[in-house]
């Protein structure tokens, strides 16, 4: 993907407010909703249990595959959350530095104007 379309991307991603579709949403969007889904996913599958509607075989089986998908799903996105996190604080270093480098210099040349 090229740099201008993965910019655009990014700028795009919601952080707050409400998002219809999973992939608008950032990183650390996604894990807050993936975590409340398992606790939803957990009382659809205790309702499933006590109506007896699903055989439990099949149940256990899709328990199993469920928790198995959520916790990948939230691994990755808290390790892209923290990656993200890392490169904000990064750019935060960098931009102070560079604000600090522009002020030394805004005041040498005042010295020398003198």
């Amino acid at each position: 993907m090229k740099k201008e379309n993965k910019k655009k991307k990014e700028k795009m991603l919601t952080d707050k407010g409400f998002e219809l579709f999973y992939s608008n949403l950032s990183t650390r969007r996604q894990l807050i909703r993936n975590i409340w889904m398992t606790g939803i996913g957990f009382v659809l599958f205790i309702v499933g249990w006590f109506r007896g509607s699903i055989d439990k075989n099949l149940l256990l089986i899709l328990i199993v595959v469920f928790m198995m998908s959520q916790a990948y799903q939230i691994g990755r996105n808290y390790m892209a959350w923290t990656e993200e996190k890392k490169k904000l604080e990064k750019q935060k270093l960098e931009q102070e530095k560079l604000e600090k480098y522009r002020q030394a210099q805004k005041q040498r040349k005042e010295r020398q104007n003198k």
